[in-house]
């Protein structure tokens, strides 16, 4: 699944980039499937349906941020700012990162 690839460094380097900015130090994070499945079923599980066995969460979260970076519907600054902001407010990261896809997917839907 080369878009969860690509997906894992958009998502790495947001995260990456979120906490830099949140902590004024340089960090260069790899986020962890269970942050990312945490992700998923904040943001998508109610989107996806029902779904294959052993399917991950994780990988649909990254796939779909791949998609998002590829297709020039990711903002990169402003989710960096978005997700640096709700951590500085005490967020937890799955929460940040989902409260953000959540209303990219509004947006595209156009709710």
């Amino acid at each position: 699944m080369k878009l969860a690839r690509l997906g894992d460094a958009v998502v790495n380097f947001l995260v990456s980039a979120a906490l830099t900015e949140t902590s004024g130090r340089p960090h260069g994070v790899k986020v962890e499937d269970r942050v990312l499945d945490r992700v998923y079923s904040l943001a998508l599980k109610g989107v996806s349906g029902r779904v294959p066995r052993g399917f991950r969460g994780a990988d649909a979260v990254e796939a779909l941020y791949g998609c998002l970076w590829l297709c020039g519907a990711l903002n990169v600054e402003r989710e960096v700012e978005r997700i640096s902001g709700c951590l500085g407010e005490g967020g937890g990261l799955a929460e940040c990162v989902a409260d953000r896809l959540s209303e990219i997917i509004e947006k595209i839907s156009g709710k």
